[in-house]
């Protein structure tokens, strides 16, 4: 006699969530395209860089991509899979790993992309 086991599937509207990564991503494109693509132009009798200066770029790119990363950390702990899942070379054996390192970001991050998708702690 066999007895069946029923899992209990429950869809997560999680549109909010990947309009926020969305955003992050084309952020992370402008950045890294006026990093490399900056032109020093003249406007009003000034030199100035158009859009930003390249270094600027570079800063807000790096930053960009540790929020980035975290977001996404949080998004697949979000959708039921353990950071092994998530990238590949976390063993959880290192301390110094980005992953252990920013843990209580991921947790918040977590936490608001809960609240995003309507998804309520009992």
């Amino acid at each position: 006699m066999e007895t069946t086991t029923e899992k209990i599937i429950v869809k997560i509207n999680t549109k909010p969530v990947k309009d926020l990564i969305k955003t992050y991503v084309e952020k992370q494109k402008f950045y890294k395209r006026t990093r490399k693509h900056a032109t020093f132009s003249y406007k009003n009798g000034q030199m100035v860089w158009d859009p930003m200066h390249p270094s600027i770029a570079q800063s807000k790119a790096y930053w960009n991509g540790l929020e980035l990363r975290i977001f996404y950390l949080a998004y697949g702990a979000l959708r039921g899979k353990t950071f092994m899942q998530i990238e590949k070379n976390y063993t959880g054996e290192d301390p110094l790993h980005f992953i252990n390192t920013h843990l209580l970001k991921i947790a918040k991050t977590l936490e608001g992309m809960k609240q995003m998708c309507g998804i309520k702690e009992e």
